[in-house]
């Protein structure tokens, strides 16, 4: 059974100038887990940015979990049924890891760790592409496993111990 409902990809590369629809521009690309395609947008600035966040979180139905991908936690807006993966979530041993009152979970990403989808603009398609990326592997019941601990970190290592600590 997947874990999520709804998925927003976001990048924040944009400039410290309004713009919007182009290169090195905030990107969000959204939907559901049912939809062939996401839909995407480009705020023309960071406030305007995150109120999209905020309505799209409000939009999702209550009966599975959205992620939230982000690039950095301060642009987060605040819920008291989200966390920070694995930061407050721990990291996952099972499929079922989430506890029951956690309904966002908000992750770090790279949008260059995917090959981006083929898009004049090279930001809209790397947020495309990453949310192909965890609808698919949700659909096989397998994006839990992104959120597990590394193999090459041990239990209890100063690694481990680091990572959850510092990467909320």
């Amino acid at each position: 059974m997947p874990l999520f409902d709804a998925y927003i990809m976001t990048d924040w590369s944009g400039g410290s100038r309004r713009r919007k629809n182009r290169r090195d521009a905030i990107w969000f690309a959204y939907g559901g887990i049912e939809d062939d395609s996401p839909q995407t947008e480009s705020p023309p600035s960071r406030s305007e940015a995150v109120e999209l966040i905020r309505s799209l979180m409000l939009e999702q139905p209550g009966s599975g979990w959205p992620i939230l991908v982000l690039s950095s936690r301060s642009c987060l807006p605040a819920y008291s049924s989200a966390s920070t993966g694995p930061f407050e979530t721990g990291w996952a041993g099972e499929a079922s890891w989430l506890r029951n009152h956690i309904s966002i979970v908000h992750a770090e990403f790279y949008p260059s760790v995917r090959e981006p989808k083929p898009d004049p603009i090279k930001d809209r398609g790397q947020v495309h592409a990453m949310w192909e990326w965890a609808r698919d592997l949700d659909r096989q019941d397998q994006l839990w496993y992104e959120f597990a601990r590394p193999v090459d970190i041990d239990p209890g290592s100063k690694e481990d111990i680091a990572v959850q600590l510092t990467e909320g």
